[in-house]
């Protein structure tokens, strides 16, 4: 049966052409995220990604074409890197470059891990690999970033992440960092975290989601009626 009145969020995923192992670690996140959560909330991410969501366009250049079809209307992105960069646009260094900033010149979330996996070094091509190295160097004054070491570990982390910033809005509950003497009535903690600082959920229940709200809603109008 179809649900109703279900709020969608957008959420780009922007990875250069060596990680699409990693990208479908992204995928499998946000659907599990969605039937657990988001079910709940009567709320979904929707992912995005060039391969299934761009056509074919003339009338300008192709990474401002995709712009324009999707990118600035995601919510959030998430962005991989290995070792390669991708690319390069008429204004960055790659196209997966160019959404970022895009992004985080709209304020949005960006989700940001660099993978630190076994390769061969004969696969590796140098220049682009120092092109990666630069870019983290460069980001680290603009956001945090994880490393991961395996799909596995991507799986982990992004499932934990999605959470901590997804849950708050699915609730309608801004989302609030605190020490942990803090006794909120949900504490999300990542299994990487220092200095001893958790995400904290302050809502009394799940009585007030949007789910709940839009169910109890139905009930008023069927007794007024």
């Amino acid at each position: 049966m179809p649900r109703k009145g279900i709020t969608a969020y957008d959420l780009l995923i922007s990875c250069p052409g060596d990680v699409s192992s990693y990208v479908d670690v992204i995928r499998e996140c946000v659907d599990g995220f969605n039937r657990v959560i988001g079910a709940v909330n009567n709320s979904e991410v929707v992912t995005k990604h060039w391969s299934t969501d761009s056509y074919s366009q003339s009338g300008d250049k192709p990474q401002e074409l995709l712009n324009k079809q999707f990118v600035r209307e995601c919510d959030a992105a998430v962005a991989v890197f290995w070792t390669r960069f991708g690319t390069p646009t008429d204004k960055y260094g790659s196209g997966t470059e160019e959404e970022i900033e895009e992004m985080l010149s709209d304020n949005k979330q960006v989700f940001m891990y660099f993978v630190d996996a076994p390769i061969e070094l004969s696969t590796v091509d140098v220049e682009q690999y120092k092109k990666v190295c630069d870019f983290k160097e460069k980001y680290k004054d603009r956001g945090l970033y994880f490393v991961v070491k395996s799909e596995e570990e991507l799986r982990q982390l992004f499932t934990n992440h999605l959470s901590m910033h997804f849950l708050p809005i699915f609730m309608g509950e801004k989302h609030t960092i605190v020490e942990k003497k803090e006794v909120p009535v949900l504490s999300i903690k990542d299994a990487t975290s220092e200095g001893g600082k958790v995400l904290n959920v302050f809502t009394s229940d799940y009585s007030q989601c949007k789910f709940i709200l839009d169910k109890a809603n139905k009930i008023r109008e069927q007794i007024i009626d």
